[in-house]
């Protein structure tokens, strides 16, 4: 029996701190590869941050979100699971 070693995280946000958010978890992202981490768990809402408030009403919260997580995976390998991306025509 193959085994899967599976990490669990927590970090500290900010409201609408995509970038900073990011940063902070391409680092964690670093570190869990190093300890041989397979799949990582994170907070449902680690990029945009808890304390949002009204703001996640706003078109421009969700697009910046979805920003941040697209540029943050964008040519690493392995995959992101959690979102479904919208279906193609193709």
């Amino acid at each position: 029996m193959k085994r899967l070693r599976v990490g669990v995280a927590s970090v500290r946000t900010w409201p609408l701190s995509f970038s900073e958010h990011v940063a902070r978890l391409k680092a964690l992202f670093a570190k869990a590869h190093q300890s041989g981490v397979q799949v990582l768990a994170l907070p449902e809402m680690v990029l945009s941050g808890y304390e949002c408030g009204d703001f996640f009403w706003h078109p421009w919260v969700s697009e910046a979100a979805w920003e941040a997580l697209t540029g943050t995976f964008a040519g690493d390998e392995g995959a992101f699971y959690g979102y479904r991306a919208a279906p193609t025509d193709s």
